[in-house]
This record gives C-alpha cells, structure tokens and sequence, in this order.
C-alpha cells in the first residue's frame, strides 16, 4: 500500500509517496501525540519539526487512520480488556480487605457490580419544582411603572428614540419592537 505527502523533498511541489511501513510510523508518532495530550496545533508543529511536509488535511488523516487502530484494538480486545479489569479489582480487593479498609472494599465492590451491570439502570430526573412536588412559589409582582421602565429600556437597545411610542416604525423602517401589553395579561388576572 502506497500513501501520498505533500513534502519539501518531492520534485516541483509534487507528492512524494511513502511507504506502508513510514505512514504505519507517522500513524503512530500522531497516536502518541494525542495519547500525551497534543492538540493538532502540536502535530502540526511535530509534523513540520520531523520535515513530513504533509498539509493539515493529510494530518486529519493521521489522525483518523490512529482513531480507527485504536477503535478496532479496543473492540478486538474487549473481553480480554474485561477480564483483565475484573482481575485487577478482585486483587485491589483482596488487598483492600487484608488492609481492613472497608471504604476501599465497598468502592471496588460497586464499581465491578456497576462493570457488570448488576444494578439497575438509574433514572435520572430534572424536575423542578418547589415543595411537596408544587409549582415553584414566587412573589415577582411587576407593576405599571416597572413595566414601562423595562419597555423602554429594551427599546432604547433596538435604538428606538426615547420618548417615541412603540407602534411607531423604527429608524430601520421596521414595526413595533414590543407590543403594547393587552388587557388579559397582568397582574390583575383574577387566576393568576
């Protein structure tokens, strides 16, 4: 398999290809990167400094060429990976009861109970509501004078003229910003 990079070396600004075994080597080297905690800033620096002449694109494909060997090595090992972990938490274990530290035992059992999926699913719930399952009280009464004070501040953002009422077409030829507030809606609601 031949791969293609753009690189100084190559004649008249051409791609020069690479072998399998040097893009199985920049593959790698880009693995290792990320794995450190690099961020494509770094391999495009590591890039230039190792004179791989490659373009960002060519990089993004290192990088995604190393995701998909790491992708398939985790598939391919996962059971051997599960095990291997269940392993060492029964030997933490054991260590951890030697020790008489019950904490530690208790926090190593329930995470093999939850690798395992011995519990049930959690339900996660982001209700909100005030007491006994309620609406949430609130004592916020705008009044008259609040509320002009608001209009006319939100206005004066939309640059509307101060003083202006608000039906009035704006500077941009646009209509009103706010409507005016309708009878129905308001503190004086008798179900509000």
């Amino acid at each position: 398999m031949k791969a293609t990079d753009n690189t100084d070396d190559a004649p008249e600004g051409r791609p020069r290809k690479i072998d399998h075994d040097e893009l199985e080597r920049r593959v790698t080297e880009v693995l290792n990167i990320r794995l450190a905690g690099g961020q494509f800033s770094d391999l495009r620096q590591y890039a230039s400094e190792q004179g791989w002449g490659v373009s960002d694109r060519q990089l993004r494909r290192y990088v995604e060429k190393s995701d998909a060997a790491v992708a398939a090595a985790v598939e391919q090992d996962r059971d051997r990976l599960l095990a291997m972990h269940l392993a060492q938490l029964r030997f933490l274990y054991t260590r951890a009861v030697e020790a008489a530290d019950w904490r530690t035992a208790l926090a190593i059992k329930k995470d093999e109970g939850e690798l395992l999926s011995l519990y049930p699913a959690r339900v996660v719930k982001n209700e909100h509501s005030g007491p006994n399952g309620a609406a949430i009280p609130h004592e916020h009464q705008i009044t008259d004078a609040d509320r002009d004070a608001i209009r006319e501040r939100l206005l004066a953002r939309l640059g509307h003229r101060p003083g202006a009422p608000a039906g009035d077409p704006d500077r941009n030829g646009h209509g009103p910003a706010l409507a005016e507030p309708r009878p129905d809606h308001g503190p004086e609601r008798p179900d509000a």
